[in-house]
């Protein structure tokens, strides 16, 4: 057991050190194996979403999850009909089943297993949530494209030629089936012939996944690798660029099993060989494999590259309270020292690469949309809505329920996109008058989604509030808590607090790494 501790701990200082590396990780184990560390492929994925280069391309395996065979065992029966059992490719299979029997019969295989209702799918929501522009799928069923508009996305799915004359309004996100669609079964690719005539019917297909897999980054989740047509669509990339490197594009791959091989010792070696070539055969077109032993390790790296996504994101509450005459109550903080500390956290949060969004609280807006300009005026960005998010919640028109039930879906939208929650003042004095008081609401969001939450105590008002809250319930996280009383010490200069803070969210990024591997051994140890 010493010894397992003692190789977990080089794996995880391996990790940090050199963070080109991958793992594989091993069923049955307690620790993970070094290869190339996974950890730095996951950052390179999360970078590339942030910058919006990050394209998911799905195979049958991301369905499975929802109660959908995969293209072997929706061809069971064939295999049966046919009295074939292994040597023939699948393609080939439904070829000389539609010779011997007719399209009909390939077609109501697909209608009748598809139309079962999908079952809960944890990736596919996951992916759904993140900010990604266009998926590519071989699979027939509308998994993908339900989870989307689930979550609020307007999509404009394209599963024949005709469909990229026109575009959705307004859209969030492209799905693109560039094998057709359960609904359309006459026109799904399937079979040899499908294959063969691919570029006469679906041409534009290929030359729109050529020109993204050369300016955007793939993540191909739950495809073998074993179709003709996409190894011929990347080869055709790679070759294009004759002696220059490919992209850098990531699978996960659920490594060969015994159970998969019913036990076959020599099936199970052979297999797994074939893997191992497959995979470094796959580096030549820049395609990175990292290895998982079931779709639950894919959950957890999904749910790494969302949080690193969101802790790139800081969502500022707060608003200065007027007094009966209208002058802005600053409290003990003082209105110099508020805007000196409002300015300095804006341009540090910038400088540090962070993307703030904020509800444009009074005189908290003002200060923070200053000091943004100022910074992103001075520095080599040249679009302010690169660094920051500006989303005005102030009443309008007659119908007020109607613009707090829409304020309120906002609010936890911005919030839920945002790993890190700072609120500052609020307009509420005494826990009397939290109710109505929109920096506790966003507060209660926040605490709902578990946000990292970091209230500037010295402020006052509602913030104090929040800090109190936190101290009587995280009574365990001594670091926590003394960040939490450093801020809210009213002598704290501005300079001093916005060190304290941004301390605060390095720590809980360095306390979420570290989860990722926890996370992934405990899962191993259960599997």
């Amino acid at each position: 057991m010493e010894t397992k501790f003692q190789i977990g701990l080089f794996a995880f200082a391996f990790r940090i050190m050199n963070p080109l590396a991958t793992v594989i990780i091993k069923k049955g184990s307690m620790f993970m194996s070094i290869g190339k560390t996974e950890l730095g492929y996951l950052n390179r994925i999360s970078k590339e979403l942030k910058n919006g280069y990050l394209s998911i391309f799905a195979g049958a395996g991301l369905s499975v999850s929802s109660g959908y065979v995969d293209w072997r065992n929706l061809l069971n029966s064939v295999l049966d009909e046919l009295q074939i059992r292994q040597g023939v490719d699948l393609a080939t299979l439904a070829q000389y089943h539609e010779n011997a029997y007719g399209r009909q019969r390939l077609n109501t295989l697909i209608v009748d297993e598809f139309s079962k209702i999908a079952k809960p799918n944890n990736n596919v929501d996951l992916l759904s949530l993140m900010p990604i522009s266009t998926f590519w799928t071989t699979n027939y069923d509308s998994v993908i494209e339900d989870s989307l508009r689930k979550n609020g996305k307007t999509v404009d799915v394209k599963y024949e030629q005709t469909q990229f004359k026109y575009h959705q309004d307004k859209c969030d996100v492209v799905v693109y089936k560039m094998h057709g669609h359960k609904d359309c079964p006459d026109d799904v690719v399937l079979t040899k012939s499908d294959y063969e005539t691919y570029d006469l019917k679906r041409g534009i297909f290929t030359q729109v996944l050529q020109y993204e897999l050369i300016v955007k980054t793939f993540l191909f989740i739950g495809f073998s690798f074993s179709d003709s047509n996409l190894d011929r669509i990347i080869g055709t990339v790679k070759h294009s660029f004759n002696t220059y490197s490919s992209k850098d594009h990531y699978c996960f791959m659920k490594s060969v099993s015994i159970e998969e091989c019913g036990g076959d010792h020599e099936k199970f070696e052979n297999d797994k060989s074939i893997q191992a070539h497959k995979i470094k055969d796959m580096r030549r077109y820049g395609i990175h494999t990292i290895l998982v032993e079931n779709y639950q390790q894919i959950t957890k790296m999904l749910e790494y590259i969302k949080k690193t996504l969101e802790m790139d994101y800081v969502f500022i509450s707060g608003a200065v309270k007027k007094d009966d005459q209208g002058i802005n109550k600053y409290g003990l903080f003082g209105k110099e020292k508020s805007r000196a500390f409002l300015s300095v956290l804006t341009k540090a949060l910038i400088d540090n690469n962070y993307r703030i969004i904020t509800g444009f609280g009074n005189e908290i807006g003002d200060s923070i949309v200053a000091a943004a300009f100022d910074e992103i005026y001075n520095s080599k960005v040249k679009d302010i809505n690169e660094k920051i998010s500006i989303h005005p919640m102030i009443p309008r028109g007659d119908n007020i329920a109607e613009f707090e039930r829409k304020r309120s879906v906002l609010r936890r939208k911005l919030i839920q996109s945002s790993g890190f929650f700072i609120c500052v003042y609020g307009r509420a004095e005494e826990s009397e008058a939290l109710e109505g008081d929109g920096t506790n609401r966003e507060f209660l969001i926040a605490k709902e989604l578990d946000r990292i939450i970091i209230p500037i105590g010295a402020t006052g008002f509602t913030a104090r509030y929040v800090y109190q809250k936190l101290i009587d319930e995280r009574i365990n996280d001594k670091d926590y808590l003394k960040t939490l009383n450093n801020l809210n010490n009213n002598d704290t200069s501005a300079n001093e607090l916005v060190r304290i803070v941004l301390m605060e969210m390095n720590r809980q990024k360095q306390i979420f790494e570290k989860a990722l591997v926890n996370d992934l051994k405990i899962n191993n140890e259960e599997g």
